[in-house]
């Protein structure tokens, strides 16, 4: 089986419905994670069934409680652990609902360790458990693409393939050098694309095993088919591909 690598989003899945609560301190039950993208999971496992798919989720709503940890001016180790322990609520979620459905999922998390190890047991959906060791999910992704020699790994991200930090302006991007991506992170404040960890591997799998690397934007999901032409995404100028 050919495996193959996604990185799911994070914040960007909070919504805000238009509704006034009759107290005020209840506003915050406006917001809400949309479910659209996630119930797209299904369609896309279904779509590819020769392939591996290996998932990793962004933290949603996880800098809530790291910004409180950054008040309380909490170790740094607390708050990585806390950030790694949202992402496994969201993947305890997202294995319950796809159990439900016809998708062979593997039935709980899997450490980095054991990817290896539980790859051959009938499974073609595995979510890997988020580890404070790696610099960020995005890092996490880029090692497992390089642990299970992985096709392609796609990042999910929020636009693309239009881009506003580190640009003048909003800008289409296709084809991204990670040296380009890399001269462009040193002037922004906070996260970037993708981390310089996640770069370095990235890096060293396009030149030792050819692997691509894709950002998506969410919408593009369902639409993934790796037996066509540009992975049923339509044409290229419709997604960015990192490169060397």
């Amino acid at each position: 089986m050919t495996n193959i690598v996604i990185r799911l989003p994070g914040g960007g899945r909070i919504r805000k419905r238009d509704e006034k609560q009759d107290i005020e301190w209840w506003g915050y039950r406006n917001y809400f994670i949309d479910t659209d993208f996630y119930n797209d999971l299904e369609k896309l496992i279904s779509k590819n069934k020769n392939f591996n798919f290996y998932f990793i989720s962004g933290g949603v709503g996880a800098f809530i409680y790291t910004n409180l940890c950054d008040s309380f001016e909490l170790h740094k180790d607390l708050r990585d652990e806390v950030g790694c322990t949202i992402v496994s609520v969201m993947h305890k979620i997202l294995i319950e609902k796809l159990k439900n459905s016809a998708v062979r999922i593997y039935p709980e998390e899997i450490s980095f360790d054991d990817i290896n190890v539980v790859e051959s047991r009938g499974f073609n959906s595995f979510f890997v458990m988020p580890e404070k060791s790696f610099l960020s999910t995005d890092s996490l992704a880029a090692n497992v693409g390089q642990i299970v020699s992985a096709k392609m790994i796609i990042y999910i991200k929020e636009g693309a393939p239009l881009f506003h930090v580190g640009f003048d302006e909003a800008t289409v991007v296709n084809a991204w050098e990670v040296d380009d991506i890399r001269r462009r992170a040193k002037g922004v404040q906070g996260n970037y694309i993708l981390d310089s960890d996640a770069l370095g591997v990235i890096e060293n799998l396009i030149t030792k095993n050819k692997t691509r690397t894709l950002i998506l934007s969410p919408s593009q999901l369902k639409e993934i088919n790796m037996e066509d032409d540009n992975f049923g995404l339509g044409q290229m100028t419709s997604f960015t591909e990192v490169i060397k």
